[in-house]
């Protein structure tokens, strides 16, 4: 008795997914077996507070939350410079990091955008530091703040890293007029 053989009891695995369309707030049940997951194209659904989307809804609402935080021009010249092979990454970036994470209703995004420079001052990753800096002063994050998450980033994760960002912050005050 083997995968195939319907007899199989218990060898199966059926997955049921309920999905609450954000479009019309109609329900859809899934049912798939995950015998045949691989072969089938299918949306994907991912979380989104309590509801789900497709990708294409993912990536709509993060290109909206993307343009509000680091400005419309940026990102437009993102998406419209990128070549084929750079179009993959972005397209990819604006679904899953700016759709399925930075769109979720958990936290605003003056928070993400203080625990995100956190993170980039943490891990000396200066190009998106910068950038993500002049989202969370588009986010409302003021330079006090900034000056505190750089000091706490300094006990936790090194004072050079500490340093850096207050450097990099610096100039990226002096180029806004800050």
């Amino acid at each position: 008795m083997g995968m195939d053989d319907p007899g199989a009891v218990g060898r199966r695995l059926d997955l049921i997914a309920v999905a609450l369309s954000r479009r019309d707030r109609s329900l859809h049940k899934i049912h798939i077996n995950a015998k045949f997951l691989p072969l089938i194209s299918i949306p994907k659904l991912l979380q989104s507070g309590d509801s789900y989307m497709d990708t294409k809804e993912l990536f709509d609402q993060g290109l909206s939350t993307r343009k509000s935080v680091l400005g419309e021009e940026y990102v437009n010249n993102s998406i419209n410079n990128a070549d084929e092979f750079q179009k993959k990454l972005q397209e990819f970036i604006t679904t899953h990091a700016w759709g399925a994470i930075w769109g979720r209703e958990g936290l605003p995004l003056k928070t993400r955008s203080m625990i995100n420079i956190a993170m980039l001052a943490a891990l000396g990753r200066t190009h998106e530091f910068r950038l993500h800096l002049g989202g969370a002063l588009n986010n409302g994050v003021t330079k006090d703040e900034i000056a505190e998450i750089l000091i706490q980033v300094g006990g936790y994760a090194g004072f050079p890293c500490a340093v850096d960002g207050f450097r990099q912050a610096r100039e990226v005050f002096k180029e806004k007029g800050i």
